[in-house]
Formats: structure tokens, sequence, C-alpha cells
């Protein structure tokens, strides 16, 4: 009989015909419960199968292995492999992978994102006479969650979806204003343009954006970098979405509105000292 040098399923399935039929039996129920199998000894795998402990030796020895032990260590391995493949192929079909993968993006940002990246950019809006919130397109909605958030929490805001709007709003403006730009390219036209007049102004500049190497870098004074790509782990799938930017959102509020404790002489708690912990907690 030839011996596959491959998995046990697979060396199973490519002999199978050459078995005898006692051996058959044996080799069917294998294959039909895989996981079962691997928590069986020889005694327990015969009685299910209803064959004699005898055959299982032989059927393991005519695939090729010293005996059922070592093949069954084997097919362990072959398990678990295959439920490592299929959970890394498989598309997210339940709320629970979803979510989780979701969080597992947010939870990424304190790699990139420091308590006092946080701290920094809290002071800024804390010291700002107004803070004016900006960005074009898809992020135009963050930008409004932000600035909305901000006003209930006693911070002067100004945000539009309106480019002319924001434009008239830095113009009017004078140096003890904050400029919030989120652009996750760095490169959008309309934010480039209010940032340069802002600049002009002499305003301090905060900027959340993916890309570090971009154009918007030239202005900043404070920068909130995200990660995203906007794919799912382990999925060939994009997740089309500003999760990370409202992720940032919700960290920067909550640091704003627990502010007066970073500056206090008592030791921080740990639970708003842990960039990693406000990042995790953050709301979908």
């Amino acid at each position: 009989m030839q011996i596959i040098k491959t998995s046990v399923i697979e060396n199973i399935k490519h002999n199978f015909e050459e078995l005898f039929p006692a051996e058959k039996k044996t080799a069917q129920y294998i294959l039909d419960h895989l996981e079962e199998v691997t928590l069986l000894n020889i005694s327990q795998l015969a009685k299910k199968a209803h064959a004699s402990e005898a055959s299982i030796v032989r059927m393991a020895k005519h695939l090729g292995y010293n005996g059922f032990f070592q093949m069954r260590l084997l097919l362990s391995n072959d398990v678990a492999q295959k439920d490592s493949d299929m959970l890394n192929n498989a598309p997210l079909l339940t709320s629970e992978k979803i979510f989780s993968a979701c969080a597992n993006r947010i939870r990424s940002l304190s790699s990139f994102i420091s308590t006092n990246d946080l701290l920094c950019a809290a002071k800024l809006i804390c010291e700002a006479r107004i803070c004016h919130i900006i960005g074009a397109g898809n992020t135009i909605p963050i930008a409004s969650d932000l600035g909305f958030r901000l006003q209930r929490n006693g911070q002067s805001c100004m945000y539009s979806s309106l480019p002319e709007q924001y434009f008239n709003n830095i113009a009017l403006g004078d140096f003890s204003d904050l400029v919030i730009a989120i652009s996750r390219s760095g490169a959008s036209t309309q934010v480039l343009k209010a940032l340069s007049l802002a600049k002009k102004k002499e305003m301090k500049i905060l900027v959340i954006t993916a890309d570090p190497n971009s154009q918007i870098m030239d202005f900043s004074d404070a920068i909130l970098q995200i990660n995203d790509t906007n794919e799912m782990p382990d999925q060939n799938v994009r997740a089309d979405s500003h999760l990370l930017e409202l992720a940032v959102n919700d960290a920067l509020i909550y640091v704003i509105k627990n502010y007066p404790l970073f500056n206090s002489d008592d030791k921080l708690p740990t639970q708003i000292n842990d960039v990693e912990l406000l990042l995790s907690e953050t709301k979908f």
C-alpha cells in the first residue's frame, strides 16, 4: 500500500479502498467524527466504531503509522490546523465575530496614540477660545460629532459641512483659537486651504489623520494618528467606516471631562492613566 506523507485525513481518503473491510469501518468512523476521535483512546474508539482493538491497530499500521496512538496525535494536529484555517478564512457571520473585529480595530489605537498625546490634545482644546472643527467628505459627520459633544461639555465650537462657512469662521477668529482638522488621507484640498488660513492667523492646529507623512503635518502643532487601513482582521473585506475617528472622539471627550484630575497633585486613577482602557471602552 502506498504511504502518503500528508495529513492523516488525506492519507485515509487516499488509501481507503485498499483497507480491509473491518479497517474500513473504523476509518470511515474517523472521517465522520474527526474531533471526537482525537479525544478517544483505542478501547473507546473500538466501542464507538463497533470494531476490535486489533483491527484498529492493523488499520493504523496499514496507513503507515506505528500504531493508533501516533495516528491520533497526528490527527489532532490536522484537526487543529483545519479549525485555524477555517477561522482565518471564514466570513464574519456572527455578531460576536463582527463586534470582536471592531473592538480589535479600536484597541490597536493604543499602539499609535499615547496618553500624553491625548493629554496634549485635551490641553489645546481646554485652553482654546473657540475650536474650529473641520473635515471634508466622509469626515464631516465626524467633525460634527466632536463639535456637538464638545459644546455639551461647555467648550465653544464652530463646525459646518460647508467649507465656505468654516473658511469664514477661521478668517474671523484670532490666535487664541484652535483648529481641529480631521482628514484620514491628510491631503484634502479644502482642509489644507483652511489650515493655511489658520496658520496665517497664528492659530494652534490639532490634526487627526492616518498618514503622518502627508502634507497636513506641515501645519500641525499636535497629532492624533489612527492606524486604520479599513481592513477587518483575517478578512478579505474592508470595514467601510470611520470607526477609529469616532473612537478618538470618545477618548478625547473622556480625557477632557476628567482633565482637572490630570493636573492635580493627587495620583492619577489607574483607569484614567491607561490609554488602552480609554480606547477599548469607547462606544461603537
